[in-house]
């Protein structure tokens, strides 16, 4: 009987791993900003999709997956937001040239119903510092204590 290699996936496809040795020289790539999406099972149960899989999608074909506009996209359990619907916030990095205390931090509720466009308004804001509009009315304000 042949064993099942855990560093392949069932179509026999070598998986990513983190190394087993970490270079200490060696940097993490720059991301100018990260999108945390909840995927907690209430979230999730709202979309019936994978909605950070779709975004990463759209990152990708919108080329902001490397270079200096890298935007990672996160899977997240829950994050305590249900009654939002399914949950995003992001981070811009301090480091960009591109940062404000505008964008330094937003979050978003109802991203299960947005479309591709509201996502690469997002994305472009977050890229570019593009103003948004369509996606206003999903934006979730910080209550600082």
């Amino acid at each position: 009987m042949k064993k099942n290699n855990p560093s392949q996936s069932k179509k026999g496809k070598e998986l990513q791993s983190k190394p087993n040795k970490t270079d200490k020289k060696e940097q993490i790539p720059f991301t100018l900003a990260q999108i945390f999406i909840c995927e907690g099972k209430k979230c999730k149960g709202k979309s019936g999709e994978d909605t950070a899989k779709k975004l990463k999608k759209i990152v990708k074909k919108m080329d902001l997956d490397k270079g200096e506009n890298r935007i990672k996209v996160t899977k997240t359990l829950c994050d305590g937001s249900c009654s939002l619907g399914q949950f995003s916030y992001s981070y811009k990095n301090s480091k960009s040239e591109k940062f404000s205390k505008e964008n330094a931090f937003t979050a978003w509720k109802n991203v299960h119903k947005w479309t591709e466009s509201q996502w690469t308004e997002l994305l472009l804001f977050l890229a570019k510092n593009k103003p948004y509009s369509t996606i206003d009315s999903s934006k979730v304000e910080q209550k600082v204590p």
